[in-house]
């Protein structure tokens, strides 16, 4: 037996497939819901198989062994789950038709397998055809159920910020210019519509991650942020490098990462990748590419760029830490916590 679900347009629809001695012996196809996820027509393909296996054992006492298929690893992660969680209704109804199952027949044998990428074999192909089928938003059959599910709802909340803000970038006629100094990672580190990790921030400590973020977006303890955000600072926004000269210089990422001698040595780590660095044609955008990440995040760690330690001096009693941040610091004291101050 072989489930199935899709979603288009945001129509879900799932199908059931059961093959017996080589030969389809059952084909259903179900138009589920119109605010559904596909996560809800897997879970309630599964019920749906239950309900069948269960019918079919109770009149076929010469089957005792039942395989069911699924190419959802997280649906067949929670079927059994008793706990709350999204489609938790479909779960009931399975385990509740497999403890009946297995009740009255001890001798049967259930297995549940899951085929990453419907394993290629010819089964899969016809479960997902028919679900596709039964998910096509032009369908005339209506939609079994009219509901929204939560995890269709989670889904799209996630999803819309993330593909405005592609368009966003992508937009020709929103162009960041160079001068602006903002946001210039968004050249290389593109947001996704599905989470992805770095491979160079997989074993990255938070605080490293926390500056390099700070670094990408230019918000963090750094002159050049104060003074756009934070304008009642009384003190001055000067990088400390030059506190003692007549002409005191804006503490800015440009300096940070291109000339400020505080950092000079750890600064070799981004010479080595962009021999360039110090020429104002070079983009610091090119710091964010795959290639540059590696020499960035070993400039952070041997120094303390964009951290509180190296922020625009302080006068008297302002900006003083929050009580949530020392609550924080004296919870993990072994892990200094370098929050991004708000903006």
């Amino acid at each position: 037996m072989v489930t199935d679900g899709s979603r288009r347009n945001k129509r879900v629809g799932y199908s059931v497939i059961v093959w017996h001695a080589g030969k389809i012996i059952t084909k259903v196809m179900v138009p589920f819901a119109q605010e559904a996820s596909a996560f809800d027509a897997e879970m309630y393909a599964l019920a749906h198989a239950s309900s069948l296996i269960r019918k079919i054992l109770t009149l076929n006492y010469d089957i005792n062994e039942v395989y069911l298929l699924s190419d959802c690893s997280s649906a067949l992660q929670v079927i059994f789950d008793p706990s709350p969680h999204p489609s938790q209704a479909a779960s009931i109804i399975f385990r509740t038709n497999i403890h009946a199952i297995m009740t009255a027949r001890s001798d049967v044998f259930i297995d549940l397998e899951w085929t990453p990428g419907h394993g290629g074999t010819h089964m899969m192909k016809v479960a997902d055809l028919a679900a596709k089928t039964a998910a096509n938003p032009k369908s005339k059959r209506a939609p079994l159920l009219s509901f929204t599910s939560k995890s269709s709802a989670v889904q799209d909340i996630n999803t819309a910020p993330r593909t405005r803000w592609r368009f966003h970038l992508d937009d020709p006629n929103h162009e960041i210019p160079e001068t602006s100094g903002f946001y210039p990672a968004s050249q290389y580190i593109r947001p996704a519509l599905r989470p992805t990790h770095h491979p160079h921030f997989k074993d990255l400590d938070r605080a490293t991650f926390s500056r390099f973020v700070q670094c990408a977006t230019n918000h963090g303890y750094i002159g050049e942020y104060f003074s756009r955000f934070v304008p009642s600072r009384r003190s001055s926004n000067s990088c400390s490098c030059v506190l003692s000269s007549d002409q005191p210089l804006l503490q800015t990422r440009d300096h940070v990462l291109r000339s400020c001698v505080q950092f000079e040595r750890a600064r070799e780590h981004l010479e080595k990748v962009c021999p360039s660095l110090h020429s104002p044609a070079f983009s610091l955008a090119r710091l964010f590419s795959p290639s540059a990440i590696p020499a960035l995040v070993s400039f952070l760690k041997e120094s303390a760029a964009f951290s509180k330690s190296h922020s625009p001096p302080l006068q008297g009693d302002e900006w003083m830490p929050t009580p949530q941040d020392e609550t924080v610091s004296n919870r993990r004291p072994s892990q200094p916590k370098d929050p991004t101050p708000s903006g």
